[in-house]
């Protein structure tokens, strides 16, 4: 399992020590080693809770945009059966959804599909 890596109070905190902190604030024991050995995280609690309101600061793009109809393979993407998972294309659907993101002249990179590990 791949670690999330957050900021809290003024340390690095990784997935583990939130679980780790749950696992206090509940009074259970540790679940895994991972969890025994992680840190607390103590720095993200005060003696007395600060309910001060916060700014909510809002999204600056348009979260309701839709492409077009004559968007970038827009006509094949109709076209694919999404009744169910794995139906569509995985390379056609992953070029389409590319070319929306990065522009329909760029090219989408190959997949890769293997990992080497070096010792």
């Amino acid at each position: 399992m791949q670690n999330q890596i957050y900021w809290s109070g003024r340390r690095l905190t990784v997935h583990v020590d939130s679980r780790r902190t749950m696992e206090l604030l509940l009074g259970l024991p540790p679940m895994t080693q991972y969890d025994a050995g992680a840190t607390p995280m103590y720095a993200a609690f005060t003696e007395k809770a600060d309910l001060t309101a916060y700014s909510h600061v809002g999204p600056e793009v348009d979260v309701n945009a839709r492409n077009t109809a004559l968007a970038w393979g827009a006509k094949a993407s109709g076209e694919m059966d999404f009744s169910d998972y794995d139906r569509a294309p995985e390379f056609a659907l992953n070029e389409i959804i590319w070319k929306s993101v990065r522009g329909s002249r760029s090219q989408m990179p190959l997949p890769v599909r293997h990992f080497h590990f070096r010792y």
